[in-house]
């Protein structure tokens, strides 16, 4: 597991700037925008392309709302099977034991770095596409008054 990880993101106060000029509602739905598009990206396809289990098990692997939170997201297994296999079982009466098999931190863990600096891109493209559009709007009322 990777303990520490050290980013650095060139043109964060430009970004924090142009957050600023966006109403909340607006921030909060870019962000979580770009949360959902990256989870599924970065969490939920690799795990779906490097783990080895069946069908069924590969479509317990979803994206969540983070309760409270109205820009987070959750991603990752939700079924009992991939709990069983990453972590294993105690010795069962009669069944035996699952001895657990660390996969899923590994793929996790390999995409914390472009995951970071993808959010990070995304998060200015999404941004100047709104401040765009407020923009355009104003034109459109200048417009209409001139």
């Amino acid at each position: 597991m990777i303990e520490n990880v050290e980013l650095k993101w060139y043109g964060l106060n430009e970004l924090e700037d142009a957050m600023s000029s966006l109403d909340s509602k607006t921030k909060d739905s870019v962000l979580k925008g770009i949360n959902r598009s990256l989870a599924k990206r970065y969490v939920i396809d690799r795990l779906k392309q490097e783990l080895p289990y069946s069908q069924e098990t590969r479509d317990t692997m979803k994206i969540g709302s983070v309760k409270g939170d109205k820009t987070g997201v959750i991603a990752g297994g939700t079924g009992y099977p991939l709990t069983f296999v990453e972590y294993g079982t105690v010795e069962r009466e009669g069944r035996g034991m699952i001895a657990p098999q660390n996969q899923i931190g590994p793929i996790l863990d390999a995409a914390i770095e472009p995951l970071a600096t993808e959010w990070a891109r995304e998060l200015g493209d999404s941004i100047m596409a709104q401040i765009e559009k407020k923009i355009k709007a104003g034109e459109r009322k200048l417009n209409k008054l001139g």
